[in-house]
This record gives C-alpha cells, structure tokens and sequence, in this order.
C-alpha cells in the first residue's frame, strides 16, 4: 500500500489479498486485516471489502494545508459496516513528506506536560507575525493577582487596578470542585493585596502561576481571588465583565482535564508513542500504541515513508470535564488565545489563526466547534445558512452542560450571542431568547434527547418555544444536510421582554410568537404504540407514514388516548439516501387561556406523499 495524494481514496481488497501482502512484510495491510479479523467473521467470507480513505489537515494555519490525520472505513457487501480506524499521520523535519504531513518535534517525554520554550514560541509567533490575532496588552479588571509581587516568589498579591489601567495578563478558566478554602472576601481584601504565600493555594492555582511567570506576565486573573465571594453586588458586577476579562486575556489557560482546583496539571508526560518492531508473520498486534510505516511518493516523484500511529491520542472537547461547565463556553469561545492542558497529556495552542500541538496529541475534527465563526476576523461574507448551522452547533454542545443555578440558561450564553450578533447580526437578524429571527422557524425546530428529560424548570426562565425553557440535550432531527430543505409555517412576529433592558442578550421575564401554518390532530395509543390521525379525511389519504413524538419535558410525556394537536414547521428530503421519501417536522401544541398556546414536544413524521400534507388547514398560532 503506497499512500500519494491529498484526495480521498477508497479501493477494493480480499482476505486472501491481505494475508499475502502481510506474509510479505506489508505493515500496512497487516493492520487492515487484524481489524476485518477483530470485527467480522473472514472465515466464510470470499467476497471483497471496500477501504476508503479521507486524509483530515488539522491543526489550522498552514498552507498548504498539512494532514495529521487518517481515517479509514471499512466495509463488505454482505455488512453494511466493518469497522473504522482513526490513525495518528505525522513525519519528521527535513523531510519529502515534510511538504505534506505535518511535522512535529522529535517524540520524547518532556520533563512537565508544559514546554516552556515551545508555549513562548507560540506566543511571540503570534504577537509578530498574526495580523487577525490581538496585541498582547489591553486594560485590567478591576482586580487581578500580581504573581510577582515585591514581597518575594513565593507570594502572590491582590492588586487592585487604577481606571483604565493597561497591561498583559493572563486569565485561568477551570473548576471548583467543591469549595475553596482560601477566597476572596470583603474580611480578607486586605490580607489578599498584603501577599498570599504560594503553598496555601490550590495545586491549580499554584501551576496557573507558574505557567503566567512562564510567560514572563506579571498578572494573573482568577475568579475566586479576584471577586468577592461574600458580596452579591460585586458579583453581578464582575460576572457581568468575565467575558470581556477573558476575551481581553492575552491568554487564557484551560487544564480542560481537571475535575477540582486540588488537582495539578503541570505533569510528566506518558503517552510518547512507541514504534513496534513488525515481523513479516505471524500477523503482530499492531494496535493502540505502536506505529507502523508505509511508503511515500510526494507529487516530484521522491520516495519516503510515514509513520501512522494506531488510536492516537486525541484532543476531543466533548470529553473534557472542564468543558462540561456552561459558563467556560464564553471563556472557550471568546478567549482569543488558549493554552490548552487536556486529560489526555500533551499541550495544545489555539489563537484566532492557528493551531498548534505539542506532538503527543492530535486535534479530533470537532475541536474547533463553533471557535472558527466566532473569532472569525474578516471582510468575506459568510452563506447565512453556514453562519446559522454553526450557532445550532453551538447551542446543541451548550444544552449537555452543567449549570449550578438553571436560571442563568440565557445569561451564560449571552456572551456568545452578543459576539455572534457583532459579526453576524445582519444576517440572523433579532436575537429571540436562544434563537435569532432571520431563521426562526429552523430554530423552533429543536427536540431533546428522550434520555434527557427532566421536570419542568419551577421558575420561568423562557418561553415555552425556546430551548431555553427546559433541561436537556439536544438533539438534531438530521445529521447532515438536507437535499431539499421547505419552511411549511409563516413567522408573524416575535416579541421578548428583557429581564433588564440594557442586557439585550440575558435572560427574559416573557415571550410572545405569532405565526401561521398547518395545524393537525393526532391520538396516542399506547397498546400499539402509534398515532392516528385525527381529521375529517379517511386516515388512507395519507398512506406510509410515520410518526414519532419528543416530550419537552417529564410533565409532558403522552399518555393513552390523547389527541394532541402539531403544527408543521419544516419538510426535508434525503433523496440521496431514499427516493421520494420526506420527513415533516414541528412541534405539539397544548390550549391555554385567552386563545393561547403553550409548546410541549416536538413531532418528526416520514411519508412518501408529501403533498398531503399541503391540504390541512392553516391557522394562526400565538404560543407563549
């Protein structure tokens, strides 16, 4: 197997191909068919097995762009699926294949997971040469640690800032865990700016000072020393400035491993792959932490060889425990500069242009969700629907966070949507309580995961048409993109009432929406397990359909008998996939008083005769 192009690749092999290549000392088919032998049964099995290849150029920042990733598919025509492999590709310096795989240092622990020569590196490359990235200084908050105080190293010291002073400093994002035992207080202000001796902080705070004297920064920003924790008003005062604190860091550190402020995140490093010795045969166990090699040929024609390294070691935010806090969102997503400490080891380095690995762990695909649009810094217009797809992204990882108190669902994502509106506002247009108008019928489109419900939030939070008025995981009625994609509902107005009128992006008291379309009555039987449409036509109008429904919430899952009423909202195709099939979307509706209507659940029905759904009448709805 000789690998020679940037562009996706996909061929046939067979079993006994395989097994005669690897006889032969063929690593690359080796592993192949130790995977197809692991996932399948080969013994009976003569007919081919299809391999695809897509080569992912991650990190971002070089151009040509660099691959550092490999991932492989495999199937057969009697399964519709093998198995998948992700592979770790990478070379090294000065050499042929330099010009199209990414290169990184030589593979040897570091004495700490933090490499202060490289991280500096980082940071002057993108202070000098970065025209979309930031400069380093910008004004105070009005508290901040000074990690080189006159007192000596081995404090650090309260400074409180002068109006509009300027300086670098660094801001720390990570999680409590529990209490902490040294905060700041209106009873220990004085204390604090006196000095605190280093050995009474918290292992994360102690490296958090020693990654910012790395640095060769003199502040550091952290919420528990830098707030009053005894003080509402001070509080909301500086909760309501963190995400200008961590946008305005010159950079902002994340041990995105760590579950407690007890835990350190300056550690040796254990994950330096090891290259396997591969013997002809026996078929060796090349899998988890070796490498293999195969050929190279680059577009002049010279030869060279690359390792692949068999379930690299990635970096996959979704998984990282800090990340799991909503709040750290706006600290993720607006810091413009991110020193990255994952659980897995190794070092990541984000900033508005690149972004750069240590070389112990590779940038999974999703590890730039939502970051690229929202530090995007340019005069090309972006197609609305990329802009708006992004934002569902955004909101869809936000809804499976954790948040100490519910109520600030709105606010701790306000941030985000106030950049959003800044760069994009043209485009989406009003921001409606989690949603924007410009696509407001595609964002009342939204369901949650059935494993997720939860009881209904007490406290009003929004209205009952936003994500935002309920706990759970969201989920996406399609994991791709649509062929054909019809709105089948008229948006009339929308209205919110803002918890405090100067925070257009914050949390509302109410919410008013008029719109006009299809409206249905289906009945639940629970003995079957199905609906049956309720109309003045005969059901057998509507042949082939199927339906299936998504309470909002605990209080709203459907009981026997009950006839509900769904409004359509959306009707897709995936002809690619199935010819003349379309999938009809929308959401339960339940009366209220005074001609109101509540939401209680989303509704998705496949049918092969969409226009069916075109005769039902139309009404006009106002939801609260």
């Amino acid at each position: 197997m000789t690998l020679n192009r940037y562009d996706d690749m996909e061929y046939n092999v067979t079993i006994a191909g395989l097994r005669s290549s690897a006889d032969h000392g063929c690593s690359w088919c080796t592993l192949l068919l130790e995977n197809i032998v692991k996932n399948t049964k080969v013994s009976a099995s003569t007919l081919p097995y299809r391999v695809w290849l897509h080569f992912q150029a991650q990190p971002k920042g070089n151009w040509p762009p660099l691959i550092n990733l490999l991932s492989v598919n495999i199937a057969c025509e009697d399964e519709e699926y093998v198995c998948e492999m992700v592979l770790g590709t990478f070379t090294e310096s000065r050499t042929h294949a330099a010009e199209v795989f990414l290169s990184i240092p030589e593979r040897k622990p570091a004495p700490l997971g933090f490499n202060v020569e490289r991280r500096q590196k980082w940071l002057h490359a993108c202070l000098n040469s970065h025209d979309r990235c930031a400069g380093g200084k910008s004004y105070l908050p009005t508290r901040i640690l000074d990690v080189a105080p006159q007192i000596g190293d081995s404090y650090v010291a309260l400074h409180v800032s002068q109006p509009k002073e300027v300086a670098a400093y660094l801001a720390l994002s990570y999680r409590w865990g529990g209490p902490q035992h040294i905060t700041l207080a209106t009873s220990t202000m004085e204390a604090c700016c006196n000095g605190i001796k280093l050995d009474t902080l918290p292992q994360t705070l102690k490296d958090a000072v020693e990654v910012t004297k790395g640095f060769n920064v003199r502040y550091l920003w952290v919420d528990a020393l830098c707030i009053k924790q005894d003080s509402a008003e001070d509080k909301a005062m500086e909760i309501s400035k963190m995400h200008q604190y961590y946008r305005n860091a010159c950079v902002v550190i994340q041990p995105t491993g760590l579950k407690s402020v007890q835990d350190g995140f300056l550690r040796k490093n254990t994950n330096a792959p090891h290259e396997a010795d591969i013997a002809p045969t026996p078929y060796p166990k090349i899998l988890e932490e070796y490498f293999i090699r195969v050929p190279f040929f680059t577009l002049n024609g010279f030869e060279d060889s690359i390792p692949l390294q068999s379930d690299p070691t990635m970096y996959k935010p979704r998984d990282e425990p800090l990340n799991h806090r909503a709040w750290v969102l706006q600290e993720r997503l607006l810091g413009r500069r991110l020193l990255i400490f994952p659980s897995s080891g190794g070092l990541v380095w984000r900033c508005e242009l690149y972004e750069q690995t240590d070389g112990r762990v590779y940038m999974s695909k999703a590890a730039t969700e939502g970051r690229e649009h929202v530090m995007r810094q340019t005069s090309q217009p972006l197609p609305p629907q990329e802009i708006h797809h992004s934002w569902r992204a955004i909101v869809d990882f936000y809804s499976g966070c954790d948040m100490t108190d519910p109520g600030d669902k709105l606010v701790a994502i306000g941030a985000v949507a106030d950049h959003y509106f800044k760069l994009y506002g043209t485009q989406l247009g009003t921001y409606c309580a989690g949603l924007w108008f410009n696509f407001l019928v595609r964002d009342l489109d939204w369901y949650l995961h059935p494993d997720s419900l939860s009881a209904r939030p007490r406290i009003y939070r929004a209205p009952t048409w936003s994500w935002a008025a309920v706990d759970g995981q969201l989920a996406d009625f399609y994991g791709i993109q649509p062929v054909e994609d019809k709105c089948l509902a008229q948006i009339i107005s929308c209205e919110t009432i803002l918890s405090c009128a100067q925070a257009r992006f914050g949390s509302v008291s109410g919410g008013c929406l008029r719109l006009e379309g299809a409206l249905m009555k289906f009945t639940w039987s629970a003995h079957s397990r199905s609906m049956s449409l309720f109309d003045d036509r005969s059901q057998m109008e509507c042949p082939d359909y199927d339906l299936s429904v998504y309470p909002d919430s605990l209080e709203d899952v459907i009981t026997d008998r009950e006839t509900l009423s769904f409004l359509l909202l959306r009707s897709w195709s995936m002809h690619n996939f199935d010819q003349g099939k379309w999938i009809m979307s929308g959401f339960m509706l339940q009366p209220r008083e005074g001609g109101l209507h509540r939401r209680t659940g989303a509704f998705l029905c496949t049918t092969y005769n969409e226009t069916w759904f075109d005769q039902q009448e139309r009404h006009i709805i106002t939801l609260i």
